[in-house]
């Protein structure tokens, strides 16, 4: 088969080689290494969960930055009290327990 002995099979499929700043790989790496650590899943899985299949570097650019405006702005956190990072930023927590008091979302 052309191959040295003990080689292992190339498991990567085809590669292409696309120069990527190095910031903006440094970024991507980071976000997915930091979330995969925290959350326990796989790179690979994580990606694939996130549904990241760009055809181009802008592509990539703004899945990530799409995700990192929804986690902010949009998906309340647990650690939180349930509001967004961009209410606790802003200091709303006491406005948003409130309102969400007052309305009766949390009574028991």
């Amino acid at each position: 088969d052309g191959r040295a002995r003990g080689s292992k099979k190339n498991t990567w499929g085809s590669l292409k080689a696309t120069w990527v700043p190095h910031d903006t790989r440094d970024q991507v790496v980071d976000f997915i290494r930091y979330w995969s650590d925290r959350s326990g899943i796989y790179g690979s899985k994580f990606i694939g969960w996130l549904g990241i299949a760009p055809n181009s570097l802008e592509e990539a650019r703004r899945i990530v930055a799409d995700f990192v405006s929804y986690y902010n702005t949009v998906r309340p956190h647990s650690a939180l009290g349930y509001i967004t990072p961009k209410d606790k930023l802003e200091r709303r927590e006491n406005e948003i327990f409130a309102a969400s008091a007052y309305s009766g979302e949390n009574a028991m």
